[in-house]
């Protein structure tokens, strides 16, 4: 009997050992899958309703295992805008962070992060990259969004005008509607139309107006510095004085998507919004240009990258939540249908129940740009904003513009780079004449305050920070730039121990 007690209790706790193991290796191969995100404007909830679905349809995806943890900043839980997110972003790949393994972020910053994020295209099958316009793994995007052209419908109805094909159009319309406003009703509040030109869009509007200009519809961008630019610019100048203000043309998106929706606009430039019933007070449709059916359209997005950082076995689950974010069904029954956002999956905009909820056209027949300008550091943003709303002519404003928009470089060519080069090497003649000095008998009595020593250091400190401006020459890349912070704190290292160790020699030499 003791005997089979004993027996009894030995498989209990066998069982008992087998539940925890069990348990154990279930713990080991589940994984949560860390995404951060930013839905401060107006995409909300769609990041939880990706998660929602994602629990339901995980298994077809072979995701069994997989958890979605998503980490949303919104106005509801920070008190900074998009520029501050990307700040954060910016601080967590700064450093080498594992503590998300998929990114959010805007394309403006693709080239200072993609150093950061995987390159999948040959881990995504080719069909599904197929699917998108970009077909780059780096920058497959969760959702998308144009400019387009809000139109006052009750407003053009009742003067009995129409949308605006090109500039010149939009300008005369407005100031007869403004004119019949303020004179019939003292309509004062009317914005007849925006420059959507806040901090973080002032560049990407400026870009193109100035594409707006261009003199065919497949011509490429024209150039800031090109003709078609100053007079792009001096047409964006005329519409602000004549029928629009400083303060509407940098007004921020939350103002202007306020006045969208209580239809306070007769025409707003603006992003697409997802908000319903829109399409009932304006005509929606791409931006005018120079020139009738010159359709255009600036496109940006929400991009999604892979950290390279973490863990193989962690890549290879964030491959494939890339591909479930970026596949058919989510873009068409939650990005599209469910949220009322463009989608970068461009054969959706053949499909009829998609352009019964979107404007087609505006992808169809627009000539789209990315708004993949090379990153500018805010603080020259507002230098931007200031110059281009100041009294400048608009060539000088051009000038600050393509300063701010190019990386100029010194070569020995040129004839500045010429004369810099002769400077340079007569300053270290003149140096290394210096440095010999102690060596002539008619100045050595002369070295009272530096020994000989002390003056070959400090003369090589000098010839080490001069020649720091050698490097100037050519196109930047961080090895020169480390290398020229070498050298020049190495020469003033140098330069000012020689003048440490000399007073301290003259001090010990006063108490003997």
């Amino acid at each position: 009997m003791i005997y089979k007690c004993y027996i009894l209790l030995l498989l209990i706790l066998l069982y008992t050992d087998n539940i925890k193991a069990d348990s154990n290796n279930n713990e080991k191969n589940n994984i949560t899958l860390h995404i951060i995100g930013s839905s401060i404007l107006v995409f909300g909830d769609i990041y939880h309703t990706i998660v929602d679905d994602f629990e339901i349809h995980k298994k077809e995806y072979g995701l069994d295992n997989v958890k979605l943890d998503m980490t949303v900043f919104s106005a509801e839980n920070i008190t900074f805008d998009i520029a501050d997110y990307e700040s954060v972003i910016d601080s967590l790949l700064t450093k080498n962070t594992v503590k998300y393994d998929i990114f959010t972020y805007d394309p403006l910053y693709i080239e200072k992060y993609s150093a950061n994020f995987m390159d999948v295209k040959d881990l995504i099958p080719k069909e599904h990259l197929e699917l998108y316009s970009h077909r780059d793994a780096k920058k497959l995007p969760f959702f998308q969004k144009y400019t387009a052209l809000f139109s006052n419908k009750p407003l053009l109805d009742k003067y009995n005008k129409t949308v605006p094909e090109t500039w010149e159009e939009l300008l005369e319309t407005g100031k007869y509607i403004q004119t019949q406003e303020r004179e019939l009703y003292n309509n004062t509040d009317l914005i007849i139309y925006n420059g959507m030109y806040s901090p973080l869009n002032a560049l990407p509007s400026v870009y193109k107006f100035i594409y707006s200009y261009r003199d065919e519809p497949d011509d490429v961008f024209p150039g800031f510095d090109s003709e078609a630019a100053v007079e792009a610019l001096e047409m964006y100048q005329k519409l602000k004085e004549e029928i629009s203000s400083d303060d509407i043309y940098h007004a921020a998106e939350p103002f202007i998507i306020g006045s969208l929706i209580k239809g306070e606009g007769l025409f707003i430039k603006i992003w697409n919004t997802p908000y319903e019933d829109l399409h009932k007070k304006y005509y929606i449709t791409t931006v005018p240009g120079k020139k009738e059916r010159m359709h255009s359209a600036l496109t940006t997005s929400i991009n999604l990258g892979i950290n390279k950082y973490i863990s193989e076995d962690r890549k290879k689950v964030a491959i494939k939540v890339l591909e479930y974010l970026t596949s058919e069904r989510i873009q068409k029954e939650i990005v599209v249908k469910g949220f009322k956002l463009y989608t970068g999956m461009t054969k959706l905009y053949d499909d009829e129940e998609i352009c019964d909820i979107l404007v087609c056209p505006l992808v169809k027949e627009a000539k789209t740009i990315h708004r993949e300008f090379k990153y500018i550091e805010p603080s020259n943003m507002n230098y931007l904003l200031n110059v281009y709303l100041g009294d400048r002519s608009v060539e000088n404003v051009m000038t600050e513009i393509v300063d701010i928009t190019k990386i100029y470089s010194v070569t020995i060519k040129d004839q500045s780079g010429i004369i810099m080069f002769i400077s340079l090497i007569v300053s270290n003649l003149f140096m290394l004449l210096f440095l010999l000095l102690p060596l002539f008998k008619g100045f050595k009595g002369n070295f009272s305050f530096l020994s000989c020593d002390l003056w070959l250091i400090y003369c090589i400190g000098y010839i080490l920070i001069i020649s720091t401006a050698y490097i100037n020459f050519g196109n930047f890349s961080k090895p020169k730039c480390n290398f020229r912070y070498t050298l020049m704190f190495t020469g003033i290292f140098f330069w000012n121990i020689s003048g440490i160790y000399s007073s301290k020699n003259k001090n010990e030499n006063k108490r003997e």
